[in-house]
């Protein structure tokens, strides 16, 4: 199987029945990490991901969601993003790694949780995720206002290299 169609199903496994497969499965990275690694079995393989998930503290209602892939042999990585709904989906969104140069992303669908982006991060963007503080994401909202999304990368690394 290609490493492509292990991806989609692996994106499709974790969107879909992310609820009842990954209720049983091990967590790999505890908190004070915001990033946790999860991992399944799929047609036979231990398939893993790193997420995190930045929800509202009061209701814990999802806000956004980025999860990374394991690298490839060239080290790229497949990731998705999901962004809440209400973004303008016809402009770019955009990525910031702390002051290096932002990566622009279009929304590729939007789904009742949210809306979602695939990007494939080459091995210069990951290496930026490793040596960074914080990610911004930055989508406009339905009256074109910036839409701020901040990820901590505490616990990048360790957790990239568990993949």
């Amino acid at each position: 199987m290609s490493y492509l169609n292990r991806y989609f199903i692996c994106l499709f496994v974790t969107f879909v029945f992310a609820g009842a497969l990954f209720q049983s499965s091990k967590v790999l990275a505890e908190p004070p990490s915001p990033w946790n690694v999860r991992c399944a079995e799929v047609e036979g393989k231990n398939l893993c991901e790193m997420v995190q998930r930045i929800s509202v503290a009061k209701t814990g209602q999802r806000v956004a969601e980025f999860s990374i892939g394991s690298p490839d042999e060239g080290g790229t990585s497949k990731a998705v993003i999901m962004l809440p709904l209400g973004i303008l989906v016809q402009e770019k969104v955009i990525m910031k790694i702390d002051d290096n140069k932002p990566v622009s992303f279009k929304i590729k669908y939007c789904v009742p949780g949210g809306c979602l982006s695939n990007l494939t991060l080459k091995k210069t963007v990951i290496d930026n995720l490793k040596r960074g503080n914080k990610v911004l994401v930055t989508a406009r909202g339905a009256a074109n206002q910036p839409i701020n999304i901040e990820m901590s990368l505490k616990g990048f690394t360790k957790n990239y290299k568990s993949l």
